[in-house]
């Protein structure tokens, strides 16, 4: 019997330790709260940041919210520029940076050829 309750303490320890634990800085609470937002983007360089700089940023995505084929989206890192440059964002995909692209300046936005819906998650 005080081997059974034994085996199941034992079993039991080592199957807390395994699960994703949250709060206090713990690397898997880095995602928590992230903010949620959406934006207008016109056919011109915004000239604020839909997203401000941020040196401690560690995830983003940005998603088009348009189900054109050619409703393209395109980020601005760090300035805006005069034309249609930057990262493209296709209608109805999404561009993710994780800490292998992280870019964490302030990230302007320009839509082609019509006014499209962006859908932003950063953390």
């Amino acid at each position: 019997m005080i081997m059974c309750a034994l085996f199941l303490a034992v079993s039991i320890w080592f199957w807390q330790s395994e699960r994703p634990k949250f709060g206090g800085g713990d690397v898997y609470n880095k995602y928590s709260s992230p903010t949620i937002a959406s934006s207008s983007v016109a056919t011109t360089w915004s000239t604020s940041a839909v997203v401000a700089g941020d040196s401690s940023r560690v995830y983003a995505s940005f998603c088009n919210g348009s189900t054109a084929s050619v409703a393209d989206i395109y980020l601005g890192l760090g300035a805006t520029s005069t034309g249609v440059s930057g990262i493209k964002i296709p209608g109805n995909t999404c561009y993710e940076m994780t800490k292998d692209n992280m870019f964490t300046g302030a990230i302007y936005t320009i839509a082609t050829p019509t006014v499209n819906t962006l859908f932003m998650i950063y953390k």
